[in-house]
């Protein structure tokens, strides 16, 4: 009964390694920012498209110096040319969107909209407020994504030196799944094995 348990155990935790998950918190400190507004990005397994990092010493008075949690930097959702309406970020894997701490850019009481897919299938969505004096941390809960869609819009002006409806993130807490690479199938089947 003793070999029996011990084959189950060992069997059911090789099955379980590929596909455990890692939880991130991205702080969006990285020089690397060619990288981020290509939609490349410097966290592996993440494309971010119409982001870009803002250091709040460089920018200004702004929700994206005043949103800022950890170090100097954060995420703005902003196309390099200004003009996108939704920004995102998309996996070959799924991930978990658990929290982050937002700011509107310019506008105070904006709304943020964000939505969260996997497969092209709309499986949660969120309005938020939200404001330039401070960051705000907003829980999101979405478990099981590959893409996290986030626009803003209204608000009225706060007086500082910008418009437009974009966002500022610092601290963002995403948990991204481990997609099995070729070798860890060998790991499964193992795992089978064992069970069997």
């Amino acid at each position: 009964v003793k070999s029996k348990f011990f084959s189950l155990t060992i069997g059911l935790a090789a099955l379980a390694a590929p596909y455990a998950a890692h939880a991130d918190v991205l702080t969006f400190e990285t020089p690397d920012t060619d990288r981020f507004v290509a939609g490349v990005g410097p966290y592996p397994g993440l494309t971010f498209t119409n982001f870009s990092t803002v250091d709040r010493n460089g920018y200004g008075p702004s929700g994206y110096a005043n949103v800022v949690v950890s170090g100097d930097q954060s995420a703005c959702g902003c196309a390099p040319d200004f003009f996108q309406t939704i920004s995102s970020i998309t996996s070959l894997a799924t991930f978990d969107l658990n929290s982050g701490y937002f700011a509107a850019a310019w506008n105070d009481g904006a709304t943020l909209v964000v939505n969260g897919f996997v497969g092209g299938n709309h499986l949660f969505a969120q309005n938020f407020q939200i404001f330039t004096t401070g960051p705000q941390l907003l829980q999101f809960n979405f478990t099981g994504i590959d893409r996290a869609e986030f626009s803003v819009s209204g608000g009225t002006p706060s007086g500082l030196p910008g418009s437009g409806d974009y966002f500022a993130v610092d601290d963002l807490d995403i948990s991204v799944n481990a997609v099995p690479e070729p070798a860890t199938w060998l790991m499964m089947f193992v795992g089978i094995g064992a069970i069997g």
